[in-house]
């Protein structure tokens, strides 16, 4: 008997099972596990054909995209608790999605950090080095603003006027002080590479990568949510070039970090994927996202229910070579992709399999603390 697992949305999974059977007599029967179903076929099907009609007639049901499944590794664990992580000497919250790493999860953090750099390294990438603040003028460029504006948040400046400001500490509202915004909070780190090579001419396709606190807006109702972050680390890898450069980059680190999943043992998936939009006429880019593949994410489990997306891989086309004017010598159409890797939610995905005490951590994490706490002393 052969399975093909896909994962839904919650509000699309039971006009999935009604429609299921329809996309051909090959189909057994399937098993249903929260959002996921397991197909069972017959020894003869032919798999590539039947997901073929798996899509159509989920696409005519659900008006959705099937989710493509790269990696799965369902391992047993004992999942640890969010109270327990968050009331070790690990992890503390601090404000609405603000969380501080303490002793050990710092060196794991560290950990995590230096794996995907050596990716970065592997590719080929020049490191790079930017502020926080991102221009204004070059936000609304990445075009974010339009597809997502939920997620911004922006800088303003106090007034130069000591008479309007010297009583500011006793203040409960500044509205009336500030400036109008002329940058922000970045929400993601490849912006800052894109605004640095503005109409630019590179001599030949170029890969870069940074660390960058990045931020985002989630909801006021979201915070609660188990690594649900305002500001985070990211690892980001960014790539310049034609289209089989960019696509054999992400594939090539791609593959780098399933052997690093099936190293640890984590229970996890990499899986397409859509940015989150709340513009009904943008809707259509998260359907066009699944569909061609452009995004996928790496989801590690935190309990038997839940995961985090903890990386996400990019397929941007000329999105950002068009609107911030940059080429590559020599190559008729530029494009771009970019992965990002959120360094405190790997840190908090690895605490709820692994738990508090880094004597139970695997020995490759436990032999890189090792190291670098005689480095320090």
């Amino acid at each position: 008997m052969k399975i093909i697992k896909i994962t839904l949305k919650e509000e699309q999974i039971n006009a999935a099972c009604k429609v299921i059977g329809f996309a051909s007599e090959k189909i057994l029967g399937f098993d249903r596990f929260q959002n996921e179903l397991a197909i069972k076929l017959s020894d003869d099907a032919d798999i590539p054909k039947i997901t073929e009609n798996i899509k159509a007639v989920l696409k005519s049901a659900c008006n959705m995209a099937m989710v493509d499944v790269l990696y799965n590794n369902t391992s047993s664990v004992f999942y640890h608790s969010y109270d327990e992580i968050y009331e070790s000497r690990l992890v503390s919250k601090i404000s609405d999605g603000l969380i501080g790493l303490h002793n050990d999860a710092v060196f794991l953090f560290d950990y995590f950090d230096n794996i995907f750099s050596s990716y970065a390294k592997n590719v080929g990438c020049i490191e790079k080095k930017y502020p926080v603040l991102l221009p204004l003028l070059s936000y609304k460029k990445t075009g974010y603003l339009k597809r997502t504006p939920q997620y911004s948040i922006f800088c303003c400046e106090l007034e130069e006027n000591i008479d309007r400001i010297k009583d500011i500490n006793d203040r409960d509202s500044y509205v009336d002080v500030l400036h109008e915004p002329h940058n922000v909070l970045s929400p993601s780190a490849c912006f800052h590479v894109y605004d640095d090579i503005e109409k630019a001419t590179l001599p030949a396709s170029q890969s870069y990568t940074l660390k960058q606190a990045v931020f985002r807006n989630e909801g006021r109702f979201n915070w609660n949510e188990y690594g649900r972050l305002k500001s985070y680390t990211i690892r980001e890898l960014v790539f310049i070039g034609d289209q089989r450069y960019v696509r054999d980059a992400l594939l090539v680190v791609r593959k780098k970090v399933e052997h690093f999943l099936s190293e640890l043992d984590l229970v996890s998936n990499i899986q397409s994927s859509s940015d989150s939009f709340i513009l009904p006429e943008m809707g259509i880019i998260g359907k066009i996202q699944l569909i061609e593949g452009s995004k996928y994410e790496v989801k590690i489990n935190t309990n038997v229910q839940e995961s985090l997306a903890c990386a996400s891989f990019n397929f941007h086309g000329v999105s950002f070579s068009k609107s911030f004017e940059f080429k590559v010598k020599d190559i008729d159409t530029t494009v771009s992709g970019c992965i990002g890797f959120g360094l405190e939610r790997w840190v908090l995905a690895f605490l709820c399999q692994y738990g508090i005490d880094s004597k139970s951590w695997p020995s490759q994490v436990q032999e890189y603390i090792f190291r670098r706490k005689l480095e320090i002393t």
